[in-house]
């Protein structure tokens, strides 16, 4: 019939049909009998993104999303093999950037005068806002109402026995019904053609029993309050749990349908995620989406008239690369990013889209689109990540050069003290030098712990720890890499308080503060305070810092003589990746990683500086309640004894060195360098001992395996495991192996810690 209701006739040329064919206001496309597109109308080709020639050869296939493929596949053949001439199906089509469009697919098989199969007429309707309103709806009570009013879809919900409960403005719209007239007075069959109701019924019956044997989209006719019918698609879903179906009806008359789908984009584009832009041919903005608004921090009154072209960097908050124009000005789409200035200052990277918009007909550009998404915190991740590899690289490099100056330290510890104990005695003229030797060793081995305690790539732990302690180590470990011109003055109130730590973090707060001060100080120098404290913070001092819990806290101040900060800077100084230093001079991360460390120990940092008078930054970290500060050890004479050991060290000089120190402590010691041949001579029972003392990292076997192997021949002997890193660097199972046949030992190890370690192994095993 045509829009007059007269029939067609035989002045319908082939010129009418291609017009109908390309306006039709649902895709339409010809499809040989192998599922290849041969044709496709305009409205196609805008839902699937492509141009006739690129998807003029594509097969459905490749166009249908692979969870839809299998469906799809079945109904082909079917068509093909005659069993049916008409096909309807709900699938999601693979559109040319990569998306997915949700489509209903009316596929008609065309056959020659033989019978035999020619072409498939495909129909293309798009549903993906029905779909993501059907998904909605199951989310939450607001939001199922927000998006049932809003969704551009004549949409009803009924009860079990078809009485209508809700109805939207658009069914109301579409039916000429007035609310308060069908919800919860009419049946929902009211509204059905009398030929579709029998149909629609069978339906709703089987629907809750077995809802995969019916359809859930379908064609009917609805009538509305005049008797004038409407043909529409109708979708029904059950809401789970509930004794409530929802219905919602698109009307397909060909008008109407293209006002439906306005409205549904320009809903779409209003509650996109991302950023949308319109303009012009000549660059003046149109229309900006609300999503656009809250990544520029600009409201759409301020920008829409302008020309992006005229405006700055300031006013837009953009920075569009040169080649963007280029690309626009010969016609094509550009996709890149960049970085954005907000209108409040702050900088956003955002990854950009940028397509011309073109007539009816592809005659000349008339606007272009710009889609805009916000990438800052996958920007920062992916900074994060390459930070961490080098991190990781610096720690492993680090902890391997501390390992192998532990072994050296070893060797001059060692014989330092065979010099000073066994030889000439603490009151002879070379002993006070000697002694000096072994402090300065010892300053050397508290650097090489601090650097593996760097290298270690673990989880963090949390005990009480001694602030004053770490503070004292950090600042040995700062020292060495500070410019003599600055000064470092500690000051402490000896109160020596607790607090629940990670002490590897606490060294990187200290570190970083110190490292911040050190270079706003500049090439001058300067003086770094450093003061500890424990303070009592009332409940408005505690809130004042950021939530805090009022009591008793550990606060370390560190200070600069610096060149200070404005009130700008000091709002920003804690933003990850925000640095007032120049290019290559910092990652901007320092000071961020501190305020992440100290809140996540429920503390808090707080700054005073001005411009001319330098800063002080204020840690403030909670007391550690119930734990009392440890004792250090108290010094004595060497544990003597007359048992037999064997010691294993790939090291020469160590084994060597070890050797004479435990040898002159009265023990008969036989030292080996070669972990193999340690082995043959334990497995071959050629030599009796009370005591394994052996290097944990050697070539061939390592001290674990031997370990291994002495607890296998002999259970009762101990085993005693120097290692020269911070920890058991094996896996867990490994560690835990290891602290069960085992006792680990840090190298370098003085005199008196060797002895006792030795004496207390050889009592425990003979008690």
């Amino acid at each position: 019939m045509s829009r007059a209701g007269a029939p067609v006739t035989e002045q319908w040329d082939e010129g009418l049909f291609r017009r109908l064919f390309q306006e039709a206001a649902l895709g339409m496309a010809l499809v040989d009998v192998s599922g290849r597109y041969l044709l496709a109308n305009d409205h196609c080709l805008r839902l699937l993104g492509y141009s006739q020639q690129e998807l003029r050869g594509l097969t459905f296939r490749e166009l249908t999303h692979r969870d839809d493929l299998a469906a799809s596949e079945r109904y082909y053949q079917r068509l093909l093999a005659g069993r049916q001439s008409f096909v309807q199906v709900e699938k999601r089509y693979i559109k040319r950037d990569g998306g997915f469009v949700w489509l209903l697919v009316k596929n008609t098989m065309l056959r020659d005068r033989r019978g035999d199969p020619q072409y498939i007429l495909t129909f293309l309707q798009d549903i993906t806002q029905q779909k993501l309103a059907e998904e909605a709806l199951t989310e939450s009570e607001q939001r199922y109402r927000t998006i049932f009013e809003t969704a551009g879809t004549a949409m009803v919900i009924y009860r079990q026995d078809t009485t209508i409960t809700l109805a939207n403005s658009e069914f109301c719209k579409l039916c000429g019904c007035a609310k308060e007239d069908t919800e919860g007075k009419r049946s929902w069959t009211e509204f059905i053609a009398p030929n579709d109701v029998e149909r629609m019924l069978g339906y709703h019956r089987v629907r809750r029993q077995r809802p995969d044997v019916t359809p859930r989209s379908y064609e009917a006719a609805v009538i509305d309050n005049s008797g004038r019918p409407h043909d529409v698609i109708i979708t029904v879903g059950p809401i789970p749990e509930s004794n409530l179906t929802v219905a919602s009806l698109l009307d397909i008359a060909g008008l109407k349908k293209a006002e439906e789908e306005r409205a549904l984009l320009a809903t779409a584009i209003e509650q996109a995620a991302e950023g949308l832009m319109i303009t012009d041919n000549d660059s003046v903005i149109q229309y900006i989406n609300p999503a656009f608004e809250r990544m520029s921090g600009f409201d759409a009154a301020e920008l829409i008239g302008k020309s992006i072209r005229q405006l700055g960097r300031d006013e837009l908050g953009m920075g569009p690369p040169k080649e963007m124009w280029r690309v626009l000005a010969k016609g094509g789409a550009w996709s890149g990013r960049y970085a954005n200035v907000r209108k409040d200052g702050r900088t956003i990277e955002v990854e950009t889209t940028v397509s011309p918009v073109r007539a009816a007909g592809g005659q000349g550009v008339t606007n272009y689109l710009a889609q805009q998404r916000d990438r800052t915190k996958e920007a920062q991740l992916e900074r994060q990540l390459r930070q961490s590899q080098k991190m990781e690289a610096i720690g492993t490099l680090a902890g391997g050069i501390a390992h192998d100056f532990n072994n050296i330290l070893a060797s001059i510890i060692g014989y330092a003290e065979i010099a000073l104990h066994d030889y000439l005695g603490p009151e002879h003229q070379a002993g006070r030098l000697l002694g000096q030797v072994i402090k300065a060793c010892g300053r050397a081995r508290d650097l090489a712990d601090q650097i593996l305690t760097f290298s270690r790539q673990t989880e963090r732990q949390l005990a009480p720890v001694a602030l004053e302690a770490v503070v004292d180590e950090a600042l040995k470990l700062l020292r060495a890499s500070l410019p003599a011109n600055i000064v470092i003055e500690r000051q402490s109130d000896g109160s020596g308080g607790l607090v629940v730590a990670d002490s590897t973090q606490l060294h990187q707060v200290i570190l970083n503060l110190g490292a911040n001060a050190a270079h706003a100080m500049g090439p001058k120098g300067g003086t770094l305070g450093v003061r500890l404290a424990r303070v009592e913070l009332d409940a408005e001092q505690a809130a004042r810092l950021g939530g805090l819990v009022a009591g008793e806290h550990m606060e370390l101040c560190l200070s600069d003589s610096g060149t200070g900060m404005d009130e700008a800077t000091i709002e920003r100084i804690f933003e990850p990746y925000f640095t007032t230093k120049g290019p290559g001079g910092g990652t901007g991360l320092g000071l961020a990683l501190v305020h992440g460390i100290v809140t996540g120990l429920g503390g808090a940092v707080r700054v005073e500086s001005a411009l001319g008078q330098g800063s002080r930054f204020f840690v403030y970290l909670p007391l550690a309640q119930g734990h009392a500060a440890g004792q250090a050890a108290e010094d004595g004479p060497a544990p003597r004894g007359r048992e037999r050991l064997m010691l294993v060290d790939d090291e020469a000089p160590v084994a060597a060195m070890a050797a004479e120190m435990l040898g002159n402590l009265g023990y008969d010691v036989r030292a080996h360098t070669d972990s193999r041949q340690a082995a043959q001579t334990i497995a071959a029972g050629q030599v009796d001992f009370d005591l394994l003392i052996t290097d944990q990292t050697m070539p061939g076997l390592s001290g674990l395996d031997l370990a291994r192997l002495v607890k296998a021949l002999r259970p009762e002997t101990p085993v005693l495991i120097c290692s020269g890193y911070a920890d058991f660097r094996g896996g867990e199972e490994e560690s835990a192996e290891a602290a069960r046949l085992c006792r680990l030992l840090r190298k370098p190890l003085t005199r008196l810690e060797l002895a006792r370690a030795v004496r207390q192994a050889l009592d425990r095993r003979e008690a």
